[in-house]
């Protein structure tokens, strides 16, 4: 299990938890139909393919104001807060 503690520039505190739960499919997920829509996994291979991965850029007003990680598969997108978490997690656990 890795946890790191990455500050963000809201002053936010993130802890990814990285874990093996072993098999995927001996697994039972009940997510909050309210906050999760889907569940659906990528591998580590597949997240670190740089086909896979791409930047949002963000502007604010009229100007550049940032630029965020986005990782895809098909149509599914991870993006926004935990896309920026697995980027740290992966820069810690799959240096380039």
């Amino acid at each position: 299990m890795l946890i790191t503690t990455n500050e963000l520039k809201s002053g936010m505190l993130v802890a990814p938890v990285l874990a093996n739960l072993g098999p995927i499919e001996e697994l039972s997920f009940k997510p909050n139909p309210g906050e999760v829509e889907e569940i659906f996994t990528l591998s580590l291979s597949h997240l670190c393919n740089p086909q896979n991965r791409g930047y949002t850029h963000f502007r604010v007003g009229d100007k550049y104001g940032y630029t965020l990680p986005v990782f895809c598969n098909g149509k599914h997108r991870v993006w926004g807060l935990t896309a920026v978490a697995l980027d740290h997690t992966l820069k810690l656990i799959v240096p380039s």
